[in-house]
Order: structure tokens, then sequence, then C-alpha cells
């Protein structure tokens, strides 16, 4: 299953964010990433498009970041699957 996961954080934690992502991002097992990392300029958040088998694995996978953001988890599918739904 696909699932756009979204995240923010506050200005005052950029710097930190910026430098764990750098030194530190390591995906966890059972996500696989479809879309690379982005940042939506100016606005503080991120965004990626994550394969995992359930919702969990994605809980999971960003457990080790809820001190500086926030995660907004959706499921999705492409528009040619959702017309055949």
């Amino acid at each position: 299953m696909r699932f756009l996961v979204v995240w923010g954080w506050d200005p005052a934690n950029a710097r930190e964010v910026s430098r764990r992502f750098a030194e530190e991002f390591n995906p966890s097992e059972g996500v696989k990433f479809i879309y690379p990392v982005s940042t939506i300029i100016g606005a503080n958040r991120g965004f990626t498009v994550i394969e995992a088998e359930r919702e969990a694995d994605i809980h999971r996978a960003v457990r080790g970041w809820l001190d500086l953001c926030t995660f907004d988890i959706y499921p999705i599918m492409r528009s040619e699957e959702a017309v055949k739904a």
C-alpha cells in the first residue's frame, strides 16, 4: 500500500531537522520510498510517498523524529487504480 507522508517542524528546530536528516537518516525496514524526500520551500514542511505493508510500519519509522516533527500519513492510490475501484 502507498502512503503520502507529510511532516512539519517548528522554525526554531529547522537546523536540528536538517542536521539529523543529513547525519542520521536511515530508512527503516518495511518501508520503501517511492518518491524522494522533498521539502516544501518556505513552509517548514516536507513530504514523500512511501510503500509499506501497513501504516504501522510508517509510524515505527517516524518514531525517532517525533521530538522535532509532526506527521500526517495518508493512504493513497494512483488515479487509474481509483477509477477501477
